[in-house]
């Protein structure tokens, strides 16, 4: 197994990057459109980066969560048991 960051947190600092781009380039703009579509973006992002917060946060218990597989897998192979 790969140490890193989960993909969910790629994927959320990813989208949240261009929005917030956006955003900085939308300061200024008198177009009522423009500005909540830069709005929009940046509340999105928010949500991303909470969402991401709570699926982290609680591994065990959101729909993703950790299977029993690799645990049952150490407990095998620390009884000697290992499937083969």
């Amino acid at each position: 197994m790969g140490q890193g960051l989960p993909p969910i947190l790629w994927i959320a600092l990813g989208g949240l990057s261009i929005p917030m781009l956006l955003f900085a380039c939308l300061i200024g703009i008198e177009d009522t459109r423009l500005h909540m579509l830069g709005v929009s973006a940046l509340a999105g992002g928010i949500a991303v980066v909470l969402f991401t917060i709570f699926a982290l946060d609680r591994p065990f218990g959101t729909e993703f969560r950790v299977g029993p597989q690799p645990f049952e897998l150490v407990v095998h192979e620390i009884e000697g048991t290992g499937q083969q």
